[in-house]
């Protein structure tokens, strides 16, 4: 029983680590100097729509536009994120929507 027990514990040290969380929103604030977009999105049951920060670092993949200038507001963006240690959301990838037409 003991191998069985120490045989599951690298497991559920694995399933600790979360895979990025999804969210899909209208930007509200792009702040270029602290590299942070904000994004007013609705959490299912919820009533009213949720604000949130996301830093955004080298790491972080922009998809359909190059640079955080180029957001503008009310884009369509989905934002995959990790919450950091300290409870701030790291951008791991930002997603602007296509607008009709096929331009972004």
């Amino acid at each position: 029983m003991a191998a069985l027990v120490a045989g599951m514990v690298p497991c559920v040290l694995l399933a600790a680590e979360a895979p990025p969380a999804v969210v899909t929103g209208k930007v509200v604030l792009i702040k270029t100097g602290t590299n942070q977009v904000l994004v007013a999105y609705k959490r299912p049951g919820a009533f009213v729509e949720t604000i949130s920060t996301f830093k955004i670092d080298e790491k972080t993949q922009l998809k359909n536009f190059g640079a955080l200038p180029e957001l503008k507001l009310n884009d369509t963006v989905t934002v995959n994120y990790l919450e950091s240690e300290t409870g701030n959301f790291m951008a791991q990838q930002i997603e602007k929507a296509k607008q009709e037409g096929g331009t972004v």
